[in-house]
């Protein structure tokens, strides 16, 4: 039987490879996560609504302005009781405007507050998939000899709030012997 001998350099372009993969995977099973669960379709829907929102608020604010206007004609047209009569309609449907565009803006606020929490739920998937890729780095740490892990560069974990999911225990492999 021939006696393996180390090649550092395989074994980190091994354990690049291996990171890059595990990357793409998670990425993967991410889109994935976001197309079933309607993010996508639910973060085209939130840009359309903020379209909407800021015509509807340029809207409000023109309505704002006329109505303005409007109560200044009145003050300076006192003795025309049909002048008023029109100005009165006319704010009365600046109001229904008004009213109608914050219903608007509160069903807006909804849809935003539930695309935040669907969000705050892929955060959290993301993070334990960090800290599975941490556990993994010091498994692969723990089966390299000491030359190759200083070559290797070290993941970054975020700054988000730990999550609930405990990191897995290193445990030991044995080392793979060469076939013939």
């Amino acid at each position: 039987m021939a006696k393996t001998v180390y090649d550092a350099e395989r074994a980190e372009e091994f354990a690049g490879r291996m990171l890059e993969t595990l990357n793409n995977a998670a990425l993967a099973v991410m889109v994935s996560v976001g197309h079933r669960t309607g993010l996508f379709d639910t973060l085209a829907e939130v840009v359309a609504l903020r379209t909407d929102l800021d015509a509807a608020e340029t809207r409000a604010d023109a309505l704002e302005t006329e109505a303005t206007a409007l109560r200044a004609r009145m003050a300076a047209l006192e003795g025309l009781s049909n002048r008023v009569v029109e100005v009165e309609s006319g704010l009365a449907a600046a109001d229904a405007a008004l009213n109608a565009l914050e219903g608007e803006t509160a069903a807006l606020d909804e849809r935003t507050t539930a695309v935040e929490g669907e969000v705050a739920v892929v955060r959290s998937a993301v993070d334990r998939f960090s800290e599975f890729l941490v556990g993994l780095r010091s498994l692969l740490d723990a089966a390299l000899p000491e030359a190759a892990v200083e070559a290797t560069a070290t993941p970054r974990v975020s700054a988000t709030p730990a999550s609930p999911t405990r990191t897995p225990a290193a445990t030991r492999t044995p080392a793979a012997t060469a076939t013939p």
